[in-house]
């Protein structure tokens, strides 16, 4: 058992799925990048286009019992943009929940996903892939049908590949995630929350209608229906959902993997698991 390797791959099918078969080799904090990632997942149902050496693909493979697993990808968010400020001097936006903007266009992308692994698979650990567009011509975006994405390249950040997706992955592993994780593992987001809120550009903006949230955070097939997120005077921040117009509930975001809270019409608060949570939701819509 290693602690904090990080693995390079010449190429892979996808990072996740490599640190997935491979996880019990790992040690608390471990991860696995590659420049060529060729069977990756394209976002809501696209073809996945592989960036050969051109982009980051990084999966970070955590062991560490969570506090609270379900907010990671926040965290991850936090993470990915500190070090591109440190290694580019680029100041990224994140679009609630994960993803991260360069001068309004997306630059990073992040999926978390559960792992069960050991005798009779009773552990519980968590990955984190994260994808980062270093140096894509418009030409790949175009290809792939991604109009609001964009690389550091593109947005005029000198881009050395042969030193940086080393770089990158060895500071997010030593620096985003094992550094901060002592906390993290014992509190939770509450610690990072502030910052976070400071660096997120949609708190207290209505997302456009027919806007989805990632299953993969949330544990449901996309939501395509009018989905509102506000910014509360005391965390967490709500989200309303709704269908043509009429409001069916306000959920209360608890940032905790096992349990949430919604305020639903009638004026009644209920306490659900997160998988009936979204099932209730569903049954809205």
């Amino acid at each position: 058992m290693s602690i904090n390797e990080v693995r390079w791959l010449s190429e892979c099918g996808s990072t996740n799925a490599y640190a997935k078969e491979h996880f019990e080799e790992f040690g608390p904090v471990g991860a696995v990048y590659t420049t060529n990632q060729t069977a990756g997942r394209g976002r809501l149902g696209r073809t996945w286009v592989n960036a050969e050496g051109k982009a980051l693909y990084y999966t970070v493979a955590i062991r560490e019992p969570l506090a609270q697993p379900a907010t990671l990808p926040l965290l991850a968010s936090l993470a990915v943009r500190e070090q591109l400020a440190r290694r580019y001097g680029v100041d990224c936006q994140i679009k609630w929940p994960n993803d991260l903007l360069l001068n309004g266009k997306k630059i990073v992308g992040i999926l978390c996903e559960s792992v069960c692994y050991g005798y009779q698979q009773q552990g519980r650990g968590i990955l984190c892939g994260i994808g980062i567009n270093l140096a894509q011509p418009q030409s790949y975006f175009d290809a792939a049908d991604l109009p609001h994405g964009t690389s550091l390249a593109l947005q005029g950040a000198n881009v050395d590949l042969t030193t940086d997706p080393e770089w990158l992955a060895e500071a997010l592993t030593d620096f985003g995630f094992d550094r901060p994780m002592y906390v993290f593992a014992r509190d939770g987001f509450a610690p990072f929350r502030e910052e976070y809120k400071a660096a997120c550009i949609n708190l207290g903006h209505r997302l456009r209608r027919g806007a989805c949230l990632h299953r993969r955070s949330l544990g449901t097939r996309h939501l395509r229906r009018g989905i509102n997120l506000y910014k509360t005077q005391n965390p967490p921040p709500a989200l309303a959902v709704h269908r043509r117009g009429i409001l069916f509930g306000v959920l209360l975001w608890c940032e905790e993997e096992s349990c949430a809270r919604v305020r639903l019409r009638p004026r009644t608060l209920v306490s659900y698991s997160i998988p009936e949570l979204w099932a209730k939701i569903m049954s809205f819509l």
